[in-house]
């Protein structure tokens, strides 16, 4: 039995339902008065621990934790708490070195306000408490986000229970989160698509500016050293000029490094023509294509197989990844063939129903009969035999 107590309402149902998906026995305690109840709850009626403590902002307006527990706590940095540190380009929270604790897992909304004794008066509680305490935003989005990336998966890590079941997951990743999404799809859970790692290819001609396609070709394999960055093009010249301004933006880059190792992977090709380009693009199917040529609406006309596919000179890949709107889960390694993007469509599930009355039987039964036959499938057959003798 899971024992969470909460003084923050608006968290007891997203709390409720997640932990009933996950088959998760649970009591859940609200405490309208804290100040009040706090010792009360933990002496009386869960004995004096609780696996889960979730207490709201507001909780720290007007008295400390210490305040309310009447001093009882005691002030200790090397309390064996947890701290789960929600990830700072996330969130703002950077608690200060010395605060390195083993059991709590923080979400606090204000961190401005955040201290040092803040920090150790929570750490106390927990250990007061004997258990995890959650910091719960006012910011409600904010407070689910964090319940199902961070203290979800943390129960899980600690054995609170075993696993939050799911029917379907989502997302990109390397080639290592690639290869356990196909793992695990094997059972038990389907997949989106083998997205990662990632891939750009530019179609480019003798029109398009080697600056952008060098650009283009190291904005992909700065990714990392197993991404992969291709030019197909029709013109010997271009390939020279993008081939020395790689090498040129490659010095200039913070990660040249691994975009160095990426480039080895890569390839510069030279088509005969852009028939020919357009069936190897077709053929690679590229997780993104940038098309910088004359006719580059024309040319798109032609591709089938591609994840995402950039426009123009003026269409960089990094556009898809921030901020033209587009999804940017997509599938990598040729999977474009066979897959699409992520996309609402890729979160509904389509249900076919079908009705036959007697006129409809009638048509259509002795066709079934006659194939069914012929598959051999006897009781198919009859199930559709013993019907029309009734209509």
């Amino acid at each position: 039995m899971l024992k969470v107590i909460t003084s923050d309402l608006k968290i007891c149902t997203p709390l409720g339902e997640r932990f009933r998906n996950a088959g998760v026995e649970f009591e859940l305690l609200y405490l309208s008065a804290p100040e009040k109840q706090l010792k009360d709850c933990l002496a009386a009626e869960l004995g004096g621990s609780a696996d889960l403590f979730v207490i709201g902002e507001s909780f720290f307006v007007k008295e400390t934790v210490a305040d309310v527990l009447d001093r009882q706590l005691v002030y200790d940095k090397k309390a064996q708490i947890d701290l789960i540190r929600v990830p700072e380009k996330e969130k703002k929270l950077k608690p200060p070195a010395e605060f390195e604790m083993e059991k709590l897992l923080l979400f606090p909304e204000d961190f401005s306000t955040f201290s040092p004794r803040y920090g150790y008066e929570c750490a106390s509680m927990g250990k007061y408490v004997g258990g995890d305490i959650i910091l719960a935003p006012d910011n409600f989005d904010e407070a689910l986000y964090t319940l199902d990336n961070y203290v979800m998966p943390y129960l899980a890590t600690k054995q609170k229970f075993s696993s939050v079941s799911v029917y379907k997951i989502f997302g990109p990743g390397n080639q290592y989160v690639t290869a356990a999404k196909q793992q695990v799809s094997l059972r038990d859970v389907a997949i989106d698509m083998p997205a990662g790692p990632s891939e750009v290819e530019v179609l480019a001609d003798e029109t398009a500016n080697p600056v952008f396609v060098a650009a283009d070709l190291l904005s992909q394999a700065e990714h990392g050293v197993d991404s992969q960055a291709m030019l197909i093009t029709t013109s010997e010249k271009l390939m020279k000029e993008v081939e020395y301004e790689v090498q040129r933006q490659l010095a200039l880059l913070p990660r040249w490094e691994i975009a160095e190792k990426s480039l080895a992977s890569s390839k510069l090709i030279l088509v005969r023509d852009m028939d020919e380009a357009i069936a190897l693009t077709n053929e690679y199917a590229p997780e993104h294509l940038i098309i910088e040529t004359r006719d580059y609406m024309e040319q798109a006309e032609r591709i089938v197989n591609a994840g995402s596919v950039f426009l123009g000179s003026l269409t960089p890949e990094s556009a898809g990844d921030y901020a033209s709107g587009t999804n940017h889960t997509l599938p990598t390694n040729g999977y474009a063939k066979a897959y699409s993007g992520v996309s609402l469509d890729s979160f509904i599930r389509k249900i076919t129903f079908q009705e036959i009355n007697g006129e409809g039987i009638q048509n259509i039964g002795p066709a079934i009969e006659v194939m069914a036959a012929n598959e051999q499938l006897g009781a198919h057959k009859n199930a559709v035999t013993v019907r029309l003798k009734t209509v």
